[in-house]
């Protein structure tokens, strides 16, 4: 409290750096603190960058209510780089949807979708259109949500990540069995199963379910009851 503001920011800054160190590889872990350090010594996007980590690993565990006050703190100090405004927004659009709030959740995606466009990020520009697709679907505006999930597999092939790719053919396949529509919805959930084994035994275990239930609806139930029991098979192996 003796220090005066200028020695006071560079300690912070001193500490933060020597955190960094000793936490190399996992700074996840002191994320809040980190962030705290680099606001008090003015490194805006040193902070802004802890903030989404530690906001990020809150989304993860479920915590949508840290998750979005640290996501929206982030936002709150002020981004210059369309990269981060980009993720920032994009993730606290994701725990605004996950809190049930989808008007502001739609205007936050929106948002990141703009910052996406701006920096001609592919990989970042489907993951904001995928959710701001499955919120169209869900609030019942289909012809706006086949829009969205259509360009962000659109631009999901022109990535190489096979997780964005992923994530955008399961959203749309999702629209398609809302609607009803479980032939397109099937050859959707077909496709990223054909990424095997570059995807997850839980994301395998529930594209089976969903294709299993889609084969259900289109009456082919020896198909169906194949999928399911494949998909409960993988999930007793994976628990196990």
């Amino acid at each position: 409290n003796g220090l005066g503001t200028g020695e006071r920011r560079l300690l912070h800054k001193e500490v933060a750096e020597v955190l960094e160190i000793i936490y190399e590889g996992h700074t996840e872990d002191i994320s809040l603190q980190l962030a705290r350090h680099y606001e008090e010594s003015e490194q805006t996007e040193k902070a802004v960058t802890y903030l989404n980590q530690a906001g990020s690993k809150a989304f993860r565990i479920g915590a949508f209510h840290e998750a979005k006050s640290l996501f929206e703190k982030g936002l709150k100090l002020g981004i210059n780089d369309n990269n981060q405004h980009a993720r920032l927004t994009q993730r606290l659009g994701a725990s605004l949807y996950e809190l049930g709030e989808w008007t502001e959740a739609k205007k936050i995606l929106e948002q990141s979708v703009k910052s996406a466009r701006s920096m001609d990020s592919v990989t970042d520009l489907s993951v904001s259109l995928s959710l701001l697709g499955r919120l169209m679907a869900d609030l019942g505006k289909p012809s706006d949500a086949e829009s969205y999930l259509k360009e962000s597999v659109e631009v999901a092939r022109l990535s190489n990540d096979k997780d964005v790719l992923r994530r955008a053919l399961n959203e749309f396949a999702y629209l398609f069995s809302n609607r009803g529509v479980f032939d397109e919805a099937q050859k959707l959930y077909r496709e990223v199963l054909s990424m095997t084994p570059d995807i997850s035994k839980t994301t395998v275990t529930h594209v089976l379910y969903d294709l299993g239930f889609c084969m259900y609806m289109l009456g082919d139930i020896e198909e169906a009851k194949k999928m399911l029991h494949e998909s409960i098979d993988i999930a007793n192996l994976t628990n196990n």
